[in-house]
């Protein structure tokens, strides 16, 4: 029985009708409504149904004539209409008779009509057609298409069409739904049966039924409004079908069939509604404001009904059309100009580009699920045009458009677009496609500098360089020759090419078959400084300086870069060392040199004579060490072989060469020379035998290469400073980035005509260093450092300007020399390097030890301020790693090992694995106690000798360590190493298997580390374990610098030094133990 409801001071009666779900998906799921075969091909399925006006008409289509007419139909009759329906369908299946009429409707014609004028032949599309109908109601018509069917002949694809979708109302009636609605018509207010399709994916299915309409439904000529949308026939279709077996099927029960009567009888506004949806009479009697009242919260009532929402938003994006290349814009850059703006509308689950006019304003009024879908979406794109227009106002005219057409821009818009839009609309999550040329189109207008060096030639040999007689010297003070042309971005352009782009007087201008941008005002300065300034001559350094910006001037403009002829070309190239032919292997090397070490020792040879400084800056494990040491046999080679051959070479003996390494690899560099270069003679000095004074200028002037550290530069700085050096080479040469240490000036004071810096960290990552280093190469190229901070440090490491990296990275780009493994250019036939982590629970000692920590200093840090609370939680961080590890090197006392630390036994396990296999491995730790501890632990549980390298292991047992463990009959094949003193310049390619035991939390200095093995010479694939314990500040950190690369790359350098400026909620949050850190006891 139905229910009285009380909605808001009125009663409804409740009809029991049941809404759907997401789950009652069976029948659309399976419903596959396809487009139907084109109109010529109907020729054996005639007979077309047609939803026109309430009426499902059914017609024949005429059959042509062979008349050269295209309006020569043979038009059915009506006998021959009905015989056709009657052929198709059992009429007994509905109980009403036909309602018979004409209806005119377009066709496509099918012979050639003759054009009068012309007299030839064309085919006439589409004509008007007037053909005989049989019309049905929408219920009596489901009957049909249904029940009534003949057999399983093909029929046309209208009849299908409509077939599909009276299945599909019938199939929403026996799932319950369908809902009651009260719409104004001009005879008063009209009770009406509507389907309630409410699930998303549903209407989403009728959304591409509607999209299938096959075009023999919707031929009818009409001069209404809608015209013959496709959604309006479907929905009205649905409508009437709903309605109409509804109020069949309820007229039928004894107690709605009785509703008319008591509605007469009562005159309750209730069952005279009631008695209006059940009746054949749907107008409801009555004051047509009181039933609009009524019609009010019925709508308010269903509306939650049909605001099915979509899965996720659409993205929207706009990509620049430009104008044909046949086309010449308008000049004057404010009138339509063949630039266009196209709107783009792509799923944002699947990517797929959606045609956007089934975004646009819904051409139909009404509240329906496809209406009311299509408006959500055109509110969506409205907002999302509103949205980009506050980033380029010329999108607000999409807004208007009746249909989703290209907005027109002229010439200054689309310029505007490039200039200022394009970021503005990326950094809002718009997508943007631009022509390939358009990336660079906005480029600035600048100045380039061609530079030629007078009476300096390059020789035949490979890279080679020369002075004419009396010609000036080489390096950085050579004077050079130079002419201004103009730079737009990239393209360097001539006066006259440049004016006629000027006279053009637009903002965008086509050159050389590309787009480019011309701010007036820049161009016009530009093409001025370079018709009043034809050249001159300047040093090699000023015009270095001039195109990097560490130098002042007056151009108002920016130099835009070098480029240079014969050796000037080389050592300003993109890839310079790709620019010279390699040396061959000096003759003297006992190895062999791959490729790119050969390219690298040119680049040095290179500017080792043209005086300049260099930096071999190759990524670790590429062999700086033995590139700098084939370098030395080169040059003495080279002078040999001059004086051999009786040529004049005007190059004097080469003097020594003085070598800063730090103190851990003093040895290395020891053996290496004397492997790879016996001939070379070596004096180390360091230590405390090593010489002073006199005796040490005698011995050094009779060596090839002094090896010393930068320890002692500043002590010994009046010895050094007495010998007369060829060179000063510094490796590791990131150890001079404090520009104002002691030692990092006394180094620079050092004499000597050339010098070499190695070191494998990326100095574009570290300013400071950088300026550091390359005053130390090349002093006064970078200019003062007050400048270089401003011009430099300050815009790129707090701002991120990517256009001032750029700037700086061509300007050092000449004298830093860095390749990666994964380059192309490098074939280093390195083996797979696997990274994994292992992670360990604590035991129950080290989680208490762990959380009365955590407390301790969480109690404290909130009264604790400036350095003082700094300095309270660097110091809680280092003993939860010292926890972490052992609760030995947190207590600081003496006691049992085993079994009370998570990590060390998982490493003993671990390492039983590496020793059964017969593999080596490496153990880094950063604390020297906790190495005391493994090397206990691991000696006597594995019954093997342990060696172990720490700060304060002298050279001579240092490099008796590294001797014995490259020694592959050597039985000890544990290196256990502090990450200070054995992270860097050693070569321990015997090891496959590294383990980094606590972590440092800079990935660089962990790399570092593990290229000790995984450098050239190793053949074995090389295992990485970085060890994490569970649940603790190590795996949240781990795990930050795992996911957060950009956040990452800002933490190196910094150690642990970024955690201090975290709240004490983010302390709390990182630092405090998680239940699943404590491994469960036996």
């Amino acid at each position: 029985m139905p229910r009285r409801t009380d909605m808001g001071g009125w009663k409804l009666v409740q009809c029991p009708v049941r809404f759907f779900g997401p789950s009652d998906k069976w029948f659309w799921n399976r419903v596959s409504v396809t487009p139907g075969q084109d109109h010529h091909q109907l020729a054996t399925m005639r007979l077309q149904a047609t939803w026109w006006h309430g009426v499902m008409w059914f017609w024949l289509r005429p059959e042509f004539g062979g008349s050269a007419e295209a309006t020569n139909f043979n038009l059915p009759g009506e006998a021959e209409t009905c015989t056709a329906i009657a052929d198709q369908f059992d009429l007994s299946a509905t109980q009403e008779k036909p309602s018979l009429g004409n209806l005119r409707v377009w066709l496509p014609a099918e012979v050639l009509s003759v054009d009068a004028g012309t007299g030839k032949a064309q085919r006439a599309e589409w004509v008007q057609c007037e053909v005989r109908a049989a019309g049905f109601t929408a219920s009596s018509a489901a009957d049909l298409l249904i029940r009534g069917r003949r057999g399983n002949d093909p029929v046309s694809p209208s009849v299908a069409y409509w077939s599909a979708l009276a299945r599909y109302a019938v199939e929403l009636l026996a799932r319950q739904r369908f809902m009651p609605a009260l719409e104004e018509t001009e005879r008063g207010y009209r009770a009406r049966w509507l389907p309630a399709i409410c699930d998303e994916a549903e209407v989403a299915w009728l959304e591409r039924v509607v999209a299938t309409m096959p075009p023999g439904c919707r031929v009818m000529v009409t001069d209404e409004s809608h015209g013959v949308e496709p959604v309006w026939l479907v929905e009205s279709f649905l409508e009437a079908t709903i309605d109409g077996l509804s109020r069949r099927f309820l007229h039928r029960d004894e107690f709605f069939s009785e509703l008319p009567c008591r509605a007469r009888r009562e005159k309750h506004w209730e069952l005279v509604f009631l008695s209006a949806l059940v009746s054949s009479d749907d107008v409801v009697k009555g004051d047509s404001e009181h039933w609009a009242g009524i019609a009010e919260h019925l709508t308010a009532w269903t509306a939650p009904l049909l605001d099915s929402v979509e899965a996720a938003p659409h993205r929207v994006g706009f990509e620049l059309v430009e104008p044909a290349a046949s086309l010449d814009p308008a000049t004057d850059g404010d009138s339509p100009s063949g630039w266009g703006l196209r709107v783009l509308v792509k799923s944002s689950e699947t990517g797929e580009l959606l045609d956007p006019a089934g975004f646009w304003r819904p051409a139909l009024s009404g509240r329906t699920a496809l209406r009311g879908r299509a408006a959500r979406r055109w509110e969506e794109l409205r907002l999302r045009l509103k949205e980009a227009a506050a980033h380029f106002a010329p999108i607000r005219r999409a807004v208007n458009m009746p249909k989703p057409e290209i907005i027109l821009l002229s010439t200054r818009e689309a310029h505007q677009f490039l200039r200022e839009a394009v970021s503005a609309l990326s950094a809002a999550d718009f997508e943007v496609l631009l022509p390939e040329w358009a990336m660079g189109a906005d480029r600035a207008i600048g100045l380039y500098l061609d530079l030629s060096a007078p009476g300096i030639s390059g020789e035949a040999s490979p890279g080679g360089v020369s002075t004419a007689a009396g010609g000036p010297a080489l390096g950085l003070g050579a004077l050079v020759d130079f002419n201004w042309r103009i730079a737009v971005g990239e393209e360097r352009l001539s006066a006259d090419e440049f004016e006629k782009l000027v006279t053009q007087n637009a903002p965008l201008v086509r050159f050389r078959n590309q787009w480019i941008g011309v701010n007036a005002d820049e161009a016009r300065r530009a093409l001025e400084f370079v018709r009043k300034q034809q050249g001159g001559r300047m040093s090699l350094a000023q015009a270095l300086r001039l195109a990097g910006g560490a130098e002042d001037n007056d151009l108002n403009l920016p130099v835009m870069g070098l480029s240079g002829s014969d050796w000037l070309g080389r050592l300003l190239a993109e890839t310079p060392e790709q620019q010279l032919a390699p040396l061959p292997q000096p003759r003297g090397f006992k190895g062999e040199l791959r490729p790119y070490q050969l390219r690298g020792l040119a680049w040095l040879d290179f500017l080792d004579r043209l005086g300049i400084g260099s930096c071999l800056a190759d990524d670790m494990g590429l062999g700086k060490t033995i590139q700098l040491i084939a370098l030395l046999l080169h040059e003495r080679e080279r002078v040999a072989s001059r004086s051999n051959g009786g040529a004049a070479s005007g190059e004097e003996a080469i003097g020594p060469t003085l070598l800063f390494a730090p103190m851990s690899v003093v040895g290395n560099w020891e053996r290496e020379i004397a492997r790879f270069a016996p001939s070379l003679r070596v004096l180390v000095h360091h230590g405390a035998l090593r010489l002073g004074g006199d005796a040490f200028v005698e011995r050094a002037m009779q060596s090839d290469v002094v090896i010393t550290t930068y320890g002692l530069a500043g002590r010994e700085l009046e010895d050094f400073s007495r010998v007369l050096w060829h060179r000063v080479a510094m490796d590791e040469a990131q150890k001079i980035k404090n520009p104002s240490a002691a030692q990092t000036i006394a180094l620079r004071s050092i004499g000597a005509p050339h010098r070499v810096a190695l070191t494998g960290t990326p100095l574009e990552n570290h300013l400071s260093e950088l300026w550091s280093i390359m005053d130390a190469l090349n002093p006064g190229l970078l200019g003062t450092l007050a400048r270089f901070r401003t011009r430099y440090v300050t815009p790129i490491e707090r701002n991120g300007d990517a256009t001032r990296a750029e700037q700086l990275r061509r300007f050092i780009r000449p004298f830093v020399l860095r390749r990666l493994k994964n380059d192309p250019t490098v074939s280093c036939d390195l083996p797979e390097k696997m990274e994994m982590r292992v992670y360990c629970n604590l035991t129950p000692e080290q989680a208490a030890l762990y959380e009365q920590a955590v407390a301790s200093m969480l109690e404290q840090v909130d009264r604790a301020t400036g350095i003082r609370r700094r300095g309270l939680i660097l110091s809680t961080l280092t003993r939860l790693k010292q926890i972490c590890n052992h609760p030995l090197q947190f207590l600081k006392t003496t006691g049992k090992l085993d079994g009370r630390s998570g990590k060390c036994e998982r490493l003993m396990e671990m390492m039983e694995e590496v020793l059964e296999e017969g593999d080596a491995a490496l153990v880094f730790t950063q604390f020297r106690e906790m190495g005391v501890i493994l090397e206990q632990m691991l000696a006597q549980r594995l019954n093997t000798e342990v060696l172990f390298l720490h700060g304060g292991t002298p050279m001579k047992k240092r490099n008796e360590l590294i001797d014995r463990f490259q020694n592959e009959k050597d039985s000890a094949r544990i290196f256990l190493l502090s990450l200070r003193a054995g992270g860097f310049g050693l070569n321990l390619t015997r090891a496959n298997h590294v383990f980094h035991f606590d972590r440092w939390w800079n990935p660089a200095v962990e790399g570092q580390a593990t290229d000790r093995a995984h450098r050239i010479g190793q053949t074995r694939r090389v295992q990485v374990h970085k060890f994490v314990c569970i649940g603790t500040v190590e795996e949240r950190i781990d795990r930050l610098l795992t996911e957060k690369s950009a956040l990452a790359e800002n933490i190196v350098g910094s150690g642990d030094d970024w955690l201090t400026s975290l709240s004490t909620v983010e302390l709390s949050e990182y630092l405090t133990l998680s239940n699943d850190a404590v491994a469960e006891v036996d």
